[in-house]
């Protein structure tokens, strides 16, 4: 396996991040024209009404839904970029996972976006309880999207829980008995991780740590049938 130097990685992964960018650039001016119908779709779904509080808000609103849905539709490509970059590191057998991973992570980005999707009026729900008859909720635009597009993008990112599980456990760096040993702190971390990729609530972050924890044990079943390859049978 040919080696690189420090040198190489940086270069590589110059090259990556510079393929990641052009793909989210491209899907954000695509995705711009589709961008005002989504918006009324999500408005509509969610039950809500919302306010712009400057002349220019709908536009620069649209730009960024715009670019949440651009980084969506590049998911792909930054998928695949991603495991690229760590191919150099592996070994010819473990490469071939390579295009199946990106596969499942994107089916799993779109149902994680989905699930968001579902959830999100529910969210919104809970919150208004609180001020049920007294409260008139009308909603500024720009958080709205903010918050909908950073519950989409959390959801597609954790929901690759498993791909990235299956392939360490393929490596050998974990296996099923230290992880079912070590549930207690699975626990905590998807609560941390909760707590870092949804607004500062207590529900958001378990609405998100939840499926996080049974995306866990999914990855427990599928690891406890998946047997390690041998990497020191490729060593010279």
């Amino acid at each position: 396996m040919k080696e690189m130097t420090f040198l190489d990685h940086l270069d590589e992964l110059r090259t990556r991040l510079i393929i990641m960018l052009v793909a989210v650039a491209v899907g954000t001016v695509a995705c711009f024209f589709a961008s005002k119908p989504v918006l009324v779709f999500v408005t509509t779904l969610s039950h809500v009404k919302l306010l712009a509080l400057s002349p220019q808000t709908p536009f620069m609103v649209l730009l960024k839904l715009s670019l949440i849905m651009g980084i969506a539709v590049a998911a792909p490509v930054i998928l695949l970029q991603a495991w690229l970059f760590v191919a150099p590191g592996l070994y010819p057998h473990e490469r071939k996972y390579i295009w199946p991973a990106v596969l499942a992570g994107v089916l799993l980005f779109i149902i994680g976006g989905g699930f968001a999707l579902f959830v999100v009026p529910y969210t919104l729900r809970f919150f208004e309880q609180f001020g049920a008859g007294y409260i008139v909720f009308n909603y500024d635009i720009n958080k709205f999207v903010s918050f909908v597009g950073g519950f989409i993008l959390a959801f597609g990112i954790v929901f690759q829980l498993p791909i990235v599980l299956f392939f360490l456990a393929k490596i050998g760096v974990v296996d099923y008995a230290f992880l079912a040993g070590n549930r207690k702190f699975a626990v905590i971390l998807t609560l941390v991780v909760g707590a870092i990729l949804t607004p500062a609530d207590i529900f958001s972050m378990v609405v998100l740590a939840a499926p996080l924890y049974v995306l866990f044990e999914i990855s427990l079943i599928i690891i406890r049938f998946t047997k390690p390859v041998n990497r020191d049978e490729y060593n010279e």
